[in-house]
């Protein structure tokens, strides 16, 4: 009996930890989710169409900094020393992402056609004038 009691509280608490590993792996892919957006958000709000991808880019993930630090923390988990190179790579990547998306929403703007001018009314014939 006693042997049965003890591997269900095993299965019980494995079941547990994995469950645990699962919410932290579902927390730290949505940060990196909020993340990306906010990026994105930024950099539409940001981009100015005259400066360099790389500065519009950087100035987003200065915008987004919050967001970055989060992903670290989570990504970290229980291991602290892991937060400070986590977020340097996350830096890199949102460097890489923000830049390409710079890019991105340009060129989908020049793939817009401007709006169509309206048409130039015609001018009514003077009366009495024959052609």
């Amino acid at each position: 009996m006693k042997r049965v009691l003890a591997a269900v509280l095993l299965l019980m608490a494995s079941a547990l930890a994995a469950s645990a590993q699962d919410i932290e792996a579902r927390l730290t892919h949505q940060s990196m989710e909020l993340y990306f957006d906010c990026l994105q958000r930024a950099v539409t709000k940001l981009d100015d169409y005259m400066s360099d991808a790389g500065t519009i880019a950087r100035g987003a993930m200065g915008a987004c900094n919050e967001e970055a630090n989060d992903v670290a923390l989570l990504s970290a988990g229980r291991d602290g020393r892991l937060a400070k190179p986590l977020r340097e790579f996350i830096d890199a990547k949102g460097l890489e992402f923000g830049t390409t998306y710079v890019l991105k929403h340009r060129a989908a703007r020049r793939s817009v056609p401007p709006p169509a001018s309206p048409k130039p009314k015609a001018k009514p014939k003077p009366k009495g004038e024959s052609i």
